[in-house]
């Protein structure tokens, strides 16, 4: 069971029902995506992104997301 309230994540339970809850969070996520008219592409790359972040500390994702906008600002600038 995976479950969220005010911010707080709580997880319980065995393998099989914890990749059945992720499963359908992701489905969801990239159904939302879909409705929102993005690319299939796009969406199965965030979706791949999204589990690569699972095994990056938080000091690895912030800095992650500080050069992906240093990088977009730059882009931008072009």
């Amino acid at each position: 069971m995976i479950r969220t309230e005010g911010g707080r994540v709580e997880i319980e339970g065995d393998y099989a029902d914890l990749i059945s809850d992720f499963g359908c969070i992701a489905r969801s996520i990239g159904k939302n995506l879909e409705k929102r008219g993005y690319p299939q592409k796009l969406i199965e790359a965030r979706l791949h992104q999204m589990v690569d972040m699972t095994f990056k500390s938080l000091e690895e994702i912030r800095m992650q997301t500080v050069v992906e906008s240093i990088i977009q600002g730059a882009l931008r600038n072009d």
